[in-house]
């Protein structure tokens, strides 16, 4: 019988919804009473030689939003010449704060992956109401990450 009222108390002194303290809106910044713009807080892009013998660009972008991760809606990517001439503007799919995309060489023959570190990059990232990081310069890594 002890162990039931000790079962109904801790059921009762719980909250429902809370598991505990966590603020999943401040994951990588904090964030200032009216904010509303989601921010990035990492982006870089790399090619690689794959299996099937060709380069392979993949980009990743970490963003936040201050109403937490689920309002990231989408992202965009630009690749720019070393004369800053716009050369690809496609699209970054997100799922939470990550956000990705990745090409083949065919797909964009402007931008050889030999010469990667000649272009500039940029994301954006955009949330459910249309607020925007505004453009973010993408680093550029020799390889993938590790």
């Amino acid at each position: 019988m002890r162990k039931g009222w000790l079962v109904i108390g801790l059921l009762i002194g719980c909250e429902p919804g809370k598991v505990g303290d966590v603020n999943d809106d401040a994951i990588f910044f904090e964030w200032e009473e009216g904010d509303e713009a989601p921010r990035i807080a990492e982006g870089h892009i790399y090619c690689e030689y794959d299996s099937a013998e060709f380069y392979v660009f993949y980009i990743n972008v970490t963003a936040d939003d201050p109403q937490g991760a689920s309002d990231i809606k989408e992202g965009v990517w630009s690749a720019y010449s070393d004369t800053n001439e716009a050369l690809v503007d496609d699209i970054l799919f997100c799922d939470g704060n990550e956000c990705i995309y990745s090409f083949h060489a065919e797909q964009y023959p402007d931008i050889a992956c030999e010469l990667i570190q000649d272009y500039r990059f940029e994301a954006e990232v955009f949330d459910w109401q249309d607020n925007s990081t505004g453009a973010f310069d993408l680093l550029i890594l020799d390889g993938a990450p590790e």
